[in-house]
């Protein structure tokens, strides 16, 4: 079994864009939309909180995303609930669920 470690960290050129930092996202994303805005300020929230970027491991950097992600999507829940009156309450649930489960595994 070889040893991770051991391997060399590919050039900035080699690595995929959203691994190198030139992108947030693997598809093409309208970074100028209210939810990727939103998703932009959430991540950068919750990245400073645990220390700041360079700090964080892959792990918590995937961690962090996911968390950003599902808080964004809860928060567009509750403004159609807030504006119609009406929320799919067992996928609101199940939402929020995994939201604090993976918020809890960022920090």
């Amino acid at each position: 079994m070889s040893n991770v470690s051991n391997l060399a960290k590919p050039s900035r050129t080699t690595r995929a864009a959203v691994s190198n930092g030139s992108r947030l996202h693997a598809g093409e994303v309208d970074g100028r939309s209210v939810e990727a805005r939103r998703f932009r300020d959430i991540l950068s929230e919750i990245t400073s909180d645990l220390g700041g970027s360079d700090t964080l491991s892959e792990g918590q950097r995937q961690l962090s995303r996911r968390a950003a992600m599902l808080s964004v999507r809860g928060e567009l829940m509750e403004s159609e609930a807030v504006s119609t009156g009406e929320m799919d309450i067992a996928a609101y649930g199940s939402l929020t669920d995994s939201s604090g489960a993976s918020s809890i595994a960022s920090a």
